[in-house]
């Protein structure tokens, strides 16, 4: 089984014909490797933008390519992906996180009318990989790349990060530091219909208390210090995409802050609530684990 690790650079574009802002794709850089973590090929193309005609000060500055440099290539996206597709062929496609993939198909659907990518048959997201592979303490935040190279002590050039092809390989060191044939088969995905519904759907956080989606009965908090449900003394509030109120224990008869904040994925609606005393955040927290309903 070979893979290929996929890496991409974009602009945000605005689009007249759709009337919303694109990412649009400028910068394919790929790594196939086989399962001997040895490197087949490398891949490496520029596109020359179609919906904007200027790349932005931020992303020049972080890939070191300009306007000048994109409008001398004659690569259109389909033109591209059509080479993609060879270079690709019979693997499987890694990418650091799935920004990259929704980035790939909503410009397939700005050009083609279409959001499933010809060449993804099996897809394998390396970013939960290396997560799991690395144990976290917190595994409540995502892991960059870069990240991830430091905790496996691997030299790499940070001038160098947000060059496609750079960061592929870089993606590929991480994999190969890690690689284990049984534990990476569980990650592999096959790109089918509900592949795409999930990997489209966009993740929505509750901000009103009176959504017919949230289950009132998931509005409570937890002493941090015993455990048992709190008296809440006044009104949820909204604050940061949270819903937030102060509680009182009787059984401590202690006073604290609760947060219960609601996410509706695809998988479900997700409850994340947290409590603490004001007077001593860091000896009296207290998390629940993640619910979905």
């Amino acid at each position: 089984m070979d893979f290929v690790i996929l890496d991409l650079e974009w602009n945000g574009s605005y689009s007249r014909k759709m009337k919303k802002y694109i990412n649009e794709i400028f910068e394919f850089g790929a790594v196939r490797v086989n399962d001997k973590m040895e490197i087949v090929d490398t891949f490496s193309m520029l596109i020359k933008p179609q919906i904007g005609k200027k790349i932005c000060d931020r992303v020049k500055r972080l890939t070191h390519i300009d306007t000048e440099e994109l409008s001398e290539s004659n690569n259109t996206y389909n033109h591209v992906v059509k080479l993609f597709n060879s270079f690709s062929r019979n693997a499987v496609v890694m990418t650091w996180g799935v920004t990259d993939i929704q980035t790939l198909i909503s410009n397939n659907e700005y050009y083609n009318k279409n959001r499933t990518l010809s060449f993804l048959n099996e897809y394998i997201n390396l970013q939960s990989y290396c997560e799991m592979c690395l144990k976290r303490e917190d595994a409540s935040k995502q892991m960059g790349l870069a990240a991830a190279a430091e905790l496996l002590n691997l030299e790499f050039d940070g001038n160098s990060l947000h060059n496609a092809l750079d960061d592929s390989m870089l993606a590929y060191k991480c994999l190969k530091e890690l690689y284990d044939p049984d534990k990476i088969k569980k990650f592999v995905k096959k790109a089918d219909a509900d592949f795409y519904n999930r990997i489209c759907f966009k993740n929505i956080f509750i901000c009103d208390n009176e959504n017919p989606l949230i289950d009132k009965k998931q509005l409570y908090a937890v002493c941090p210090v015993c455990g048992v449900k709190g008296r809440r003394l006044n009104c949820w509030q909204m604050k940061n995409k949270a819903f937030r109120a102060a509680f009182y224990c009787d059984f401590c008869r202690i006073k604290f802050e609760g947060r219960v904040q609601f996410k509706l994925k695809y998988e479900g609606m997700q409850v994340r609530r947290s409590s603490y005393r004001r007077d001593n955040a860091e000896n009296h927290k207290h998390k629940v684990q993640e619910e979905s309903l």
